[in-house]
């Protein structure tokens, strides 16, 4: 019987050399990398200045199990999140009624399940601004954090 390359787990299939489970492991993986490199550059700013100050974060968060919506950035656990508004892209979701439509869906079911969804467009991180940004984030973690304790 054959092994999977990866784990040595019995194949049932000898034209299969790799398990269903680190078939899923890699394609999670590959998507958390994809996800870093697509998240757009005013997201990629907060991130990097979120890593030198040692807060954890997560990208592209879906926040419920019923429905497909996620978060640019993320804080589970104080249910905090950021979200880019790219309405100044020329093919933005945001742009068209639809897309509109389902960010309002998404906020209010965020807001019904104890979000809290700070949301920002390209003019809040002209001119050096992300630190302001950064500012509203950290107070606001810092506020669910005393909530909590």
């Amino acid at each position: 019987m054959k092994k999977c390359k990866i784990c040595q787990t019995e194949l049932s299939h000898p034209d299969i050399t790799i398990c269903g489970e680190c078939i899923s492991e890699k394609i999670t993986m590959k998507i958390k990398k994809e996800k870093e490199l697509k998240a757009n550059k005013y997201i990629t700013q907060i991130c990097n200045v979120l890593k030198r100050e040692n807060i954890t974060y997560e990208l592209e968060y879906k926040f419920l199990k019923d429905r497909k919506f996620r978060f640019d950035l993320a804080f589970p656990l104080y249910k905090v999140a950021v979200e880019y508004e790219g309405i100044f892209a020329d093919r933005s979701r945001h742009t068209n009624l639809a897309g509109y439509t389902k960010d309002c869906e998404k906020y209010n079911l965020a807001t019904i399940d104890s979000w809290r969804v700070l949301r920002y467009t390209a003019v809040h991180f002209a001119n050096n601004k992300v630190y302001d940004v950064i500012e509203q984030i950290k107070d606001l973690l810092n506020q669910q954090y005393l909530k909590e304790n």
